[in-house]
């Protein structure tokens, strides 16, 4: 659910456009650590921010991304972002907890999205951890407070994982109270937090879900502006191939397919300017440099190579 918009704390649910930027900002930590007896598996509690699980592999390619853009995204498409990333990253029997087909989801009982991890002994058994996910969008570092509701929610249901996924940051204020707690808790369950770096990292290995949320990043282009330029060289490619207007009536086209390409040049040159358009057919030259911008574009979007139909 988007906490972020219930009566919880009194935090915005504006996008993120970058680190914390009140007093209380959350910047990034290796881990902050709060030690205790585990009853669940007798080792030490841990609050582990700044690592993705062991099991989840982080970039070794040409790939690195500068920073990641999550301000169009709402609360709710920030969730989905979230349920597909844990999907891609080998969660199984993910389940978003929207509840209904509202924008805002009022009823996920203290977690927005449940997953299972599997995991296997040395001697080949297989078992696996129930993680309940709570999806923090905020325009500021995510409170104390916020986070309160999912783990007297996990008190009473034992995951072994409270994850917190954050398209910024908590606040200091946010992790030295989750130390507390641990220590003076010692609940059961494990606490994992992902902020906008760890993202960051998983993202470089998952691209794709990245451009399905229209996720911007500081070393590729939205999905949304690719798209948007292959259609406007689409749109040049086709006028570029329509005859003049006075040649029109040698096409052997009926009245009405005359009248309906005038109509759609005549738009085009409003909305992209004669100047343009005419230069692309110019001569051979612009003609090649069209054609290849819109190969280029089709073919990172999944066309084959050579793709020109218009």
């Amino acid at each position: 659910m988007p906490i972020d918009q219930s009566n919880e704390n009194n935090s915005t649910s504006e996008p993120v456009t970058g680190k914390d930027d009140s007093a209380d900002s959350g910047e990034p930590a290796d881990k902050d650590h709060a030690s205790g007896p585990s009853p669940a598996t007798g080792t030490e509690h841990e609050i582990e921010i700044g690592n993705p699980p062991n099991d989840i592999v982080i970039s070794t390619d040409d790939v690195a991304l500068g920073s990641l853009d999550f301000e169009p995204l709402t609360p709710t498409d920030f969730e989905e972002f979230c349920f597909d990333l844990m999907s891609a990253v080998g969660f199984i029997n993910v389940d978003w907890r929207k509840g209904t087909p509202l924008p805002s989801s009022p009823s996920d009982s203290g977690r927005d999205i449940v997953g299972l991890r599997e995991h296997y002994d040395v001697d080949g058994h297989k078992y696996t951890e129930t993680w309940f996910v709570d999806c923090k969008h905020y325009k500021r570092g995510v409170p104390p407070d916020a986070l309160q509701g999912t783990l007297a929610w996990a008190q009473a249901e034992r995951p072994a994982v409270v994850l917190f996924i954050a398209s910024g940051y908590l606040t200091n204020g946010a992790k030295d109270w989750l130390a507390t707690y641990m220590r003076e808790n010692r609940p059961a369950f494990r606490i994992r937090v992902w902020e906008k770096p760890q993202l960051r990292s998983m993202v470089e290995q998952h691209l794709d879900v990245a451009f399905k949320h229209d996720v911007a990043t500081a070393t590729l282009r939205r999905i949304s502006e690719i798209l948007a330029a292959e259609a406007a060289l689409v749109d040049q490619l086709w006028y570029g191939r329509k005859p003049l207007d006075e040649n029109m009536s040698l096409q052997g086209w009926s009245q009405e397919t005359i009248s309906a390409v005038l109509r759609s040049k005549r738009q085009m040159e409003e909305q992209y300017g004669r100047e343009v358009l005419d230069e692309n057919v110019e001569d051979d030259w612009h003609w090649g440099y069209l054609s290849g911008r819109v190969a280029a574009l089709r073919w990172v979007l999944g066309w084959d190579w050579g793709m020109l139909d218009s």
